[in-house]
């Protein structure tokens, strides 16, 4: 008996401060357990291999599948789903593990928004401040993303945007009051304020334009102009500089640059004007003959206006029209029927024609 004391007495300090192996006599941390007794004797065992082991390292890390944890708790389960067990008798399918002050964690059932619709929600106006809505309770933008690309969001560091769209608005940093709707509506615009761009590539180039309204399709998608209107597919579309236009039309005013004051009514009304300004076309192919020209008017479909401070009504040869003051039914280039008038500046009859 004295002999087996004193053999243990002396084993003692001796493995105290050695490494402890079970299953392995290549242990890898100071305590290491293979419990598929399946490591090497000597090297490192492979990922597979430490699949089945615990470690616990010099500093106190504990290793879980892995032999070299990185953290007090380190777990690896490879690609088995399902690592880490708790159950306190209050666990429960869709509870979360949540911790209070000390650090207890317990499992808890939170509320979750449905899809199909939600009860308890704040009966509260608009803009009251209710406790219970979607969004965000700092300073940064509500951000939708699908597919992990920008699809949508309401606020900037700046103020009162909204966008929806893939990449709508995604380059704005300090504009504001902006809406920009529709894939890459906005999408350059970073100091721009006051704008509204509905439409697929709508004002796609503006970067500091203020105060535009462009809808439709491609609508000034070029435009970096302010307080411009344009409405229809490609509208405006290739316009820059050029501001104060009211184009309202598919293709109308589709080619004005930096033409300033035109207004532009009907399919392609204004197509031809680039740098002209203060022209009016009304009707549906209504346009100018020169790119350049000023103050022009061309009133009626088809009708073309070929120099600057003049007015056309309606077109030539098939596209001629008549043109009646007084009448409904004109029969000649002008009739003017004074009956219902003041006939003095006339000295005619109830009926004048020229």
């Amino acid at each position: 008996m004295k002999k087996k004391l004193l053999t243990l007495a002396v084993a003692v300090p001796v493995t105290a401060f050695s490494q402890v192996g079970i299953n392995t006599t290549n242990p890898q941390g100071t305590f290491h357990v293979d419990g598929g007794k399946n490591n090497p004797s000597s090297g490192t065992p492979s990922v597979i291999q430490q699949s089945d082991d615990v470690v616990v390292t010099a500093a106190g890390f504990v290793g879980i599948g892995t032999i070299s944890p990185s953290a007090r708790l380190d777990i690896n389960n490879g690609t088995t789903s399902g690592a880490l067990k708790i159950a306190d008798g209050t666990q429960g399918s869709g509870k979360v593990l949540t911790s209070d002050a000390s650090g207890l964690a317990t499992w808890q059932s939170i509320p979750a928004w449905a899809l199909t619709g939600n009860s308890g929600t704040d009966a509260t106006a608009l803009n009251a401040l209710g406790t219970k809505f979607i969004g965000t309770t700092d300073a940064h933008s509500f951000v939708i993303k699908t597919n992990n690309n920008l699809a949508g969001y309401i606020g900037t560091a700046a103020s009162d945007n909204l966008a929806l769209g893939v990449d709508a608005g995604k380059a704005n940093t300090t504009g504001n009051l902006n809406v920009f709707l529709g894939n890459n509506a906005g999408s350059a615009n970073t100091v721009g304020s006051s704008n509204v761009f509905v439409g697929s590539y709508s004002g796609t180039s503006n970067v500091g334009g203020n105060s535009n309204v462009l809808m439709g399709y491609n609508s000034g998608s070029s435009t970096t102009g302010d307080a411009n209107t344009f409405l229809g597919t490609w509208a405006g579309n290739a316009n820059t500089s050029g501001g104060y236009n009211a184009f309202v039309g598919y293709q109308a005013g589709v080619g004005n640059t930096t033409g300033v004051r035109n207004v532009a009514v009907g399919n392609l009304a204004g197509k031809a004007i680039t740098t002209g300004s203060n022209n009016t076309f009304v009707g549906n192919g209504s346009d100018a003959s020169a790119n350049n020209l000023t103050n022009a008017t061309a009133i009626g479909y088809g009708a073309v206006v070929s120099a600057s401070n003049s007015l056309v009504l309606g077109g030539t040869g098939s596209l001629a029209v008549n043109v009646g003051i007084g009448t409904t039914s004109p029969a000649s280039k002008l009739e003017i029927d004074g009956a219902s008038t003041n006939k003095s500046a006339y000295n005619a009859g109830s009926s004048t024609t020229h």
